[in-house]
This record gives structure tokens, C-alpha cells and sequence, in this order.
């Protein structure tokens, strides 16, 4: 290939790479400030619910915090209402490191399963509103420390 070739070559990539970063951002209604599709920091909070969802890019890993995905599990929710699990027992919030490479969030959720246990690398849940960007805060500097192990998936996730 010569070098006219290849430099229109990488030109057309960066017109397709710009093309499909703003599809995706016309796609979401947060446009390219959401931290789901795009590789950007975001913090959302909505006190009246009590609801928060914090997202971290650190090199290629990203620390989110959210909802307790447990809380989420129709098995729970049974068991809850079967009085097995005592309501409110569950912590209601979950910081989680998530390996997704050069990535994002909603890369992940196009993967497959596997891939998806896979990349969870830290989790901690914690239920003290109050401490919520703190809690999250905390995470992201361990991660950029190197305190947390991201070395391998964790088990069981």
C-alpha cells in the first residue's frame, strides 16, 4: 500500500469514527456527555429519590456507582416478599470497577456474558446516602493508587 493510500486510508477512519460518535450522541438523550457511551466522567444525582449514578474512566478501567444490581434481581425481590430477606438488608448502592480497555459502559453491554463476569474487577456496596461521592471518590483513588486488585475478575460476579 503506499503512503497516498494509507493516509486515505486513516483519513476515511476518522470520518467514520466521527460519524458514529455523533450517531451516538443524537442517539442518547444525554448526548455526548453521557458517561454510558462516551469515555466522560459524569456524576447525576436526583436527591428527592435518593438515586445517584457516578462514572469514573481510569485508564481501562471504569468505576461506576449506582443502584445495587441485587436489588434489581427478581429472585430478591421474591425473596423479599416472601419475608426471607428482611427489606433493607440489602445495601442499596454499588461501587463497581469494570475492565473495559479503550471502551465504555454500553460496549459491555453488547458483549457477551462471559465477557461481561469478566470484566467486573472490584465491587463494594454501601447504603449511607450521605457518603455516596465520597464512597465512589474513595474507589477511584485506590484504583489510581494501585490499592485495589483489578489483576483478575471478581468471583462469583
Amino acid at each position: 500500500m503506499t503512503d497516498e493510500q494509507n493516509s486515505a486510508e486513516r483519513e476515511a477512519e476518522q470520518i467514520l469514527e466521527a460519524a458514529y460518535a455523533e450517531a451516538r450522541a443524537e442517539a442518547c438523550p444525554q448526548g455526548d456527555a453521557c458517561g454510558v457511551h462516551f469515555r466522560v466522567d459524569e456524576e447525576a444525582f436526583e436527591v428527592d429519590e435518593l438515586w445517584a449514578r457516578l462514572i469514573t474512566y481510569v485508564g481501562e478501567y471504569v468505576v461506576v456507582t449506582d443502584d445495587n444490581h441485587k436489588l434489581e434481581n427478581p429472585a430478591v425481590i421474591v425473596q423479599i416478599l416472601m419475608g426471607k430477606v428482611k427489606p433493607g438488608s440489602l445495601p442499596r448502592w454499588e461501587t463497581t470497577v469494570y475492565l473495559v480497555g479503550e471502551g465504555t459502559i454500553s460496549d459491555l453491554s453488547a458483549s457477551d456474558i462471559e465477557t461481561r463476569k469478566n470484566s467486573v474487577r472490584y465491587t463494594n456496596t454501601h447504603d449511607k446516602w450521605d457518603e455516596i461521592k465520597d464512597q465512589h471518590t474513595a474507589v477511584v483513588v485506590m484504583l489510581e493508587s494501585g490499592l485495589i486488585d483489578v489483576s483478575k475478575p471478581v468471583v462469583g460476579e
